[in-house]
């Protein structure tokens, strides 16, 4: 007969693939609030003249606070970036995040972000632009009070002239308030 250590495993694997449920309320270790610092890297796929070509990397600062309760792997997050190198110029963005717990003995969590909002450019085109990013991502709780996140493949969105489509990643680390 199984023991009951079979059994757990048992019942977070599903027909081979990974049972995932919504993170406990250990995501952000009881500290809701959370300050962010981390840097991508994007290729420019498309961008106003339909070609390929350049790079965008970005410093980005973020605020969140994680929801508890029902909505408990639920984060949101308002956060200012500077971007370089094929445009340079600033975003301010709100977003949110939402995250799994994975069932290993480690602290790591798989989610999903979404951020929207405005970008201007410091030079060439001055017209504000609307910016949207889409990622998975990876979270590790780390030593506390920090912990990483891995945003891979992180597709971007900027919309004057035409648009630019970019396609990158980020790495972050936090600091739980």
């Amino acid at each position: 007969p199984p023991s009951n250590a079979e059994d757990s495993v048992a019942s977070k694997l599903s027909l081979g693939r990974l049972n995932l449920h919504p993170a406990p309320h250990c995501y952000h270790r009881e500290k809701p609030w959370h300050l962010q610092l981390g840097g991508g890297l994007n290729d420019v796929l498309i961008h106003e003249d339909r070609v390929r070509g350049g790079a965008l990397g970005n410093l980005a600062l973020r605020l969140g606070y994680a929801l508890e309760g029902h909505l408990s792997g639920l984060d949101l997050r308002a956060g200012l970036d500077l971007w370089l190198g094929a445009s340079t110029g600033i975003a301010a963005f709100l977003g949110t995040v939402y995250a799994w717990a994975l069932p290993t003995p480690s602290p790591l969590f798989l989610g999903a972000s979404a951020e929207m909002g405005i970008y201007g450019a410091f030079s060439g085109n001055r017209v504000a632009q609307f910016m949207l990013r889409l990622s998975p991502l990876l979270h590790w709780q780390g030593v506390a009070p920090f912990y990483l996140e891995l945003a891979l493949p992180e597709l971007s969105v900027l919309s004057a002239n035409g648009g630019v489509l970019s396609l990158g990643g980020s790495l972050r680390i936090g600091l739980h308030l």
